[in-house]
């Protein structure tokens, strides 16, 4: 029958195995203890406990540094988590940084060129030409609202495939359907355009990639600027920004040019009765 000590969590070990515990200090046979009849002594007993309690201690110590070991791999792993994660952000933010650095830079070389227009015609063809500078292969149209309809200057590309035309213009559009997209409030695609008016092939619709930039606010209709180019490039949302951030210097332009050309024609009827005198 074995029979155990039971001190300090340590009764499962046998006499047997505290003799062999503490004759590996001893350096005795092993084969001599496992055939000793007597009992072991009290210093062997309380050595074997000592070297037990030590062993029990020292894998509690282990289990414990294990467990702060694993904690550490943890907190690591959420601040890594974190790293990444603020690392996106000011990636993301650059990127926006960037792109808004980009359009204020195509505005502000917008408005200066047209400081250098002299007049209505020149203006319109500046400001198409630096949207095409912008924008590469798109053609841009700048719809003019007058008081008997609507004008029409039309830029083309130089890669301009599709063959659009001012006839074709007048036959999509009726004042009222430029006033309605003047005062959209937003860029419009090709779907808005049609819901507001336009008459345009569908066919011809999926050949090509269309937007409408308005140039009318606070119900002040002016017109719009319609730009297309071929369907496999269709036209991305910071793009179409840009233009739009630029559409209200291009209003107050033509607004402005107007009202020069109205002062010169009342100028010159008041002149004409003079010159007949």
């Amino acid at each position: 029958m074995d029979r155990t000590s039971g001190t300090d969590g340590i009764g499962r070990f046998s006499f047997e195995d505290l003799l062999l515990l503490s004759d590996v200090r001893q350096k005795a046979p092993i084969s001599r203890l496992s055939k000793a009849p007597k009992m072991p002594t009290n210093h062997q007993i309380i050595y074997a406990q000592s070297l037990i309690r030590r062993t029990y201690l020292g894998k509690r110590r282990n289990q414990r540094a294990l467990s702060a070991i694993r904690a550490l791999r943890q907190r690591q792993s959420r601040q890594n988590q974190q790293i990444d994660i603020l690392c996106r952000d000011m990636v993301g933010a650059h990127g926006q940084f960037a792109q808004k650095l980009s359009r204020m830079t195509f505005v502000a070389g917008f408005y200066e060129s047209l400081l250098g227009c002299g007049n209505l015609q020149s203006l319109l063809d500046t400001a198409a030409l630096a949207i095409q500078a912008r924008l590469r292969q798109t053609s841009v149209a700048v719809f003019i609202l007058e008081k008997n309809g609507f004008d029409i200057h039309q830029v083309s590309s130089s890669q301009e495939k599709t063959g659009l035309i001012r006839e074709q213009f007048e036959q999509w559009f009726t004042p009222a359907s430029v006033r309605s997209m003047a005062l959209a409030g937003q860029v419009c695609s090709a779907q808005r355009m049609l819901t507001l008016g336009m008459q345009a092939s569908p066919a011809l619709l999926k050949q090509i990639s269309l937007a409408a930039v308005p140039l009318g606010i606070l119900g002040q209709a002016v017109g719009f600027v319609l730009l297309w180019r071929p369907a496999d490039q269709p036209f991305q949302r910071d793009q179409l920004e840009a233009v739009a951030a630029a559409a209200s210097g291009l209003r107050s332009a033509i607004l402005a040019h107007r009202g020069c050309a109205a002062v010169k024609t009342a100028d010159s009827s008041l002149a004409a009765p003079a010159d007949l005198a």
